[in-house]
């Protein structure tokens, strides 16, 4: 099954394996992508006479990802909001922006926050996307031995998936009547 997913700057991406329809439909990326939706979305957000507001390209983007979004200006308020979740505030102190931006929760936890900086010629503006998943937000730093240990695991579960599959597909050949043959290469005696 291969299924389709537009990134704000309109490029796609797809997806090639089997996938519940319906979350791929909430969102078909996942974690890091969604912090590089969110990157992206500055460029759907526009000034209209230094007012912010999200291109129509934008509104459609969110509503198909059913994410929300609120756009703050440099005092705390709330200039600009789209399926906010009911929890959320209309302005928000410097404490509670940065509470709400490192959680990367809701404050009921039910959805993932990512923000982002979008710019006026004269103003800065944070922006939040509301994301309907729980997404973990993860950061591991690994030194070099650390790195080997981890590099080796994978190449261990690598090879072991690789045999899984081999057994798969050996499975598959002998229930369906197939019989594997390994061609071999033999010199024959010649008299």
């Amino acid at each position: 099954m291969a299924l389709r997913c537009a990134k704000p700057s309109g490029n796609s991406l797809s997806a090639f394996w089997p996938v519940a329809p319906y979350a791929f439909a909430v969102w078909c990326l996942n974690g890091n992508d969604q912090k590089v939706f969110t990157e992206d979305f500055k460029d759907q957000i526009i000034f209209i006479d230094n007012i912010p507001q999200v291109k129509q390209s934008g509104l459609e983007q969110l509503q198909k990802h059913k994410v929300g979004i609120q756009i703050i200006d440099s005092s705390g308020k709330v200039v600009f909001g789209y399926r906010e979740p009911e929890q959320s505030d209309e302005a928000y102190s410097g404490t509670e922006l940065l509470q709400l931006v490192l959680a990367g929760k809701s404050a009921d936890g039910e959805m993932t926050v990512f923000s982002g900086v979008a710019f006026d010629a004269e103003k800065e503006y944070a922006y939040l996307l509301y994301f309907p998943v729980n997404v973990s937000k993860v950061t591991m730093y690994v030194n070099g031995e650390r790195r080997k240990h981890y590099a080796e695991v994978m190449l261990k579960n690598i090879s072991y998936m690789e045999k899984l599959v081999d057994d798969l597909k050996l499975t598959y050949q002998l229930e369906n009547g197939m019989i594997p043959i390994h061609g071999r290469i033999r010199s024959l005696p010649v008299s």
